[in-house]
């Protein structure tokens, strides 16, 4: 075999090899979830990593969106105004939790960006692992923090926010403080925990390197087996 067609085969291959794992990060556990499921409802996350965004070519099989509308006590997302005013979809906004930052502050910031009216999704409160959580002394004061986000909000717009996590965080890092039930948004690329969470969880994050029409590279994908009303605001 000359070095021109050992070329041609290994890059063939490579194609191969990336298109089938790209299949099954995106397909696979959703088609075994799915096949006890009616009805399924899916969407996407977006913040300004996913650059300019052409929203009237999203693919129709996407029926909401969840945009990045801060983080921490003072910046907001570059892309959010453009992106929410754009999005045709059933909408919604988060907020990326810093664990040093005021609680308060942070709500603050989150709602006074996010247009919380009647038939979009609840606020989103994003709290995830980062490396201050590896801190076992400060976790306590962490976790206050985000506490009194989440009271602040809830006292602010009569309902709690939505939860965005995984579950191995929530239960090793949050849960020994705090206990209340929310409304949960779960990531999950394995597929391995979700069908057997104890978390009443609405939405399924099920990929981070998904692919939608009017997009330039990855994006979250997501979907949701319950009713989407149930997630909306009244």
């Amino acid at each position: 075999m000359n070095v021109l067609k050992k070329i041609f085969l290994i890059c063939f291959l490579l194609f191969v090899k990336l298109s089938f794992s790209q299949f099954f990060l995106n397909e696979v556990h959703i088609l075994d979830y799915k096949s006890n499921i009616v009805d399924t409802i899916y969407g996407i996350d977006v913040s300004r990593h996913q650059g300019k965004i052409i929203w009237d070519k999203i693919d129709t099989n996407i029926n909401f969106a969840i945009i990045k509308v801060s983080e921490g006590a003072s910046l907001v997302d570059s892309k959010f105004l453009k992106n929410w005013n754009e999005c045709k979809l059933i909408k919604g906004g988060y907020h990326f939790f810093r664990p040093q930052r005021s609680g308060i502050e942070q709500a603050k910031l989150f709602l006074n960006n996010l247009p919380t009216v009647s038939g979009n999704i609840k606020p989103v409160v994003d709290v995830e692992y980062t490396y201050l959580w590896s801190i076992k002394k400060k976790r306590k004061s962490y976790v206050k923090n985000f506490t009194s986000m989440i009271d602040y909000m809830t006292e602010k717009i009569g309902y709690a926010p939505i939860i965005y996590t995984s579950e191995n965080f929530w239960v090793n890092y949050i849960k020994p403080y705090y206990s209340f039930n929310h409304d949960f948004w779960l990531a999950d690329y394995k597929g391995k925990l979700i069908h057997k969470s104890k978390l009443n969880w609405f939405i399924w994050q099920y990929t981070c390197k998904g692919r939608v029409k009017g997009i330039i590279g990855f994006v979250d994908k997501n979907l949701m087996t319950k009713k989407i009303e149930d997630i909306l605001i009244k």
